[in-house]
């Protein structure tokens, strides 16, 4: 089985993120392969991951204001969706975990696992 993760932004280290890592942990503890699909993460969370595959898009990654902050939002979720497409099919189950992941499967047919914090 394989399991991938995904996650908009793992730049801070808060309560979904710690999720994450448990989860990832555990996963890789009991033989099963993962991977978290995230747009940024914190060179603190990458220490914590015990042999997790990292998906991080290259990009320039800067704080928007306004109308644009929206279209930041929905280019993100864009990068998401192309990723989540381009990788899917090496992958038996994908977890979504925080808006707005969920938006990144849609209309795929594959087994999905949603969870918020």
């Amino acid at each position: 089985m394989k399991v991938l993760i995904v996650h908009p932004h793992m730049s801070l280290y808060g309560g979904a993120e710690l999720v994450i890592v448990k989860l990832a942990n555990y996963l890789t503890k009991n033989g099963i392969k993962n991977s978290i699909l995230t747009l940024s993460m914190l060179d603190e969370i990458k220490k914590e991951l015990k042999g997790t595959e990292l998906i991080i898009p290259k990009g320039k990654k800067e704080e928007k204001k306004g109308i644009f902050k929206f279209l930041n939002f929905t280019s993100e979720t864009l990068l998401l969706r192309k990723y989540v497409h381009k990788y899917r099919k090496e992958y038996d189950v994908i977890n979504v975990h925080n808006f707005p992941a969920e938006y990144a499967i849609f209309p795929f047919t594959k087994n999905v696992v949603w969870m918020c914090n």
